[in-house]
């Protein structure tokens, strides 16, 4: 786009979940879910920068209305489609289940069974209250789960790139109920988080990301039902998962619909308006480049979720199965502490509570000379060597 049609532009999204913002030139935003309107405060800034604004990401759910006094118009673009959930009729997590996952409902609740089954698994949602020092400790363990999970499947992950950002606002968010963290503990350590942003009855995902080590107990929908239920005992109506087609999002999401980009011009201006449609043809030109472009990520990432990178690319290791301790020898008994440290070894870990049903608390684990370890449950042991 040349440098005479490159509009102002402003995300919606952005400004109102994040920022809790109404861009200028709107005078109230209506939720038309519940007809409650949001009035923006302060004067009406002096005329449009550049004659054309570019509003993007205005969701379905929004009626955004122009000031009466700002003497513009505006010419709607759809755009990104968006996933959400709606809880219409849902008074309870088992009723949602059952109504929209169906058959795909029986696998899963025997895999958060089993979940809490093997660890000692809480639920903790932040909204409203929290300390800093546990506001700062969760930003650091998001931002690695984060790094670690898409790292391994060699893709970028948008959110990091706005990171500080988001530290920097999210707080305040959190205190005014306007943001909040649902986190899934494991003996108090996050192995899932989810941060969502909060408006009268929606609730809007944002960024979600769990522990892979843990990637055989399902976290993903674990944490979902969380969510939703969280949803439903905090009055929220729609669970809204954005943009950006994934295969979780398929499979949760009982709703689609497409985001409006808005091209706000000088009502009373002939050059204004024609700059404005040229904008919209540049536009709809972009969208479809775009989608071209989402489609290969979508599918990259897809078949990363379904290939062996989504174990990730951990230090290789066998497993046998053992008789007994007098099958290895010079080995020594780990302490809790020194198990923790060795973060190499949760995935085996893992991976042997799950098949074979063992409370963390119920194993332990011994140390060889040659760089192998042995993990015994209450009937099985097995042997793992690192190569």
């Amino acid at each position: 786009m040349i440098k005479f049609l490159k509009p102002s532009k402003k995300n919606f999204y952005f400004e109102f979940f994040e920022k809790g913002l109404i861009i200028p030139h709107y005078s109230k935003i209506q939720n038309k879910i519940n007809n409650e309107f949001s009035i923006r405060n302060g004067d009406f800034p002096s005329g449009l920068k550049n004659s054309v604004l570019y509003v993007s990401c205005v969701p379905h759910y929004f009626e955004a209305i122009l000031d009466e006094n700002a003497n513009c118009k505006v010419i709607p673009i759809e755009s990104r489609k968006g996933f959400i959930v709606n809880l219409d009729g849902c008074e309870t997590i088992d009723v949602f289940l059952k109504k929209h996952l169906k058959k795909k409902a029986k696998n899963i609740r025997p895999r958060m069974k089993r979940l809490e089954k093997c660890f000692d698994i809480e639920f903790r949602s932040y909204f409203g209250e929290i300390t800093e020092t546990e506001y700062n400790n969760l930003f650091i363990a998001f931002q690695e789960m984060i790094e670690n999970r898409f790292s391994q499947k060699g893709v970028e992950h948008e959110g990091l790139k706005r990171w500080n950002e988001y530290k920097n606002n999210v707080f305040e968010l959190i205190l005014q109920q306007k943001a909040c963290l649902n986190v899934v503990l494991e003996r108090n350590r996050p192995i899932s988080m989810s941060l969502a942003f909060c408006h009268q009855n929606i609730c809007v995902s944002a960024i979600t990301s769990y522990d892979i080590d843990y990637y055989k107990f399902g976290l993903g929908q674990t944490h979902m039902v969380k969510c939703i239920e969280w949803c439903l005992e905090n009055g929220f109506e729609r669970y809204d998962m954005m943009w950006g087609e994934l295969p979780y999002k398929n499979e949760w999401s009982n709703d689609t619909y497409f985001y409006n980009d808005h091209v706000l011009y000088v009502g009373d201006s002939l050059i204004s308006r024609i700059k404005a449609n040229m904008v919209v043809l540049a536009a709809k030109i972009k969208k479809k480049k775009f989608y071209s472009r989402l489609i290969d990520s979508s599918q990259k990432f897809s078949k990363t979720k379904n290939s062996s990178t989504e174990e990730g690319t951990m230090p290789k290791y066998e497993v046998r199965e053992i008789g007994g301790l007098d099958e290895v020898a010079n080995f020594e008994r780990l302490q809790e502490e020194e198990l923790d440290a060795l973060t190499f070894l949760k995935r085996p870990l893992c991976e042997f509570q799950y098949i074979n049903s063992e409370h963390y608390s119920s194993i332990n684990v011994y140390k060889s000379d040659d760089f192998s370890y042995i993990i015994e449950g209450k009937s099985i042991k097995i042997v793992v060597t690192f190569l």
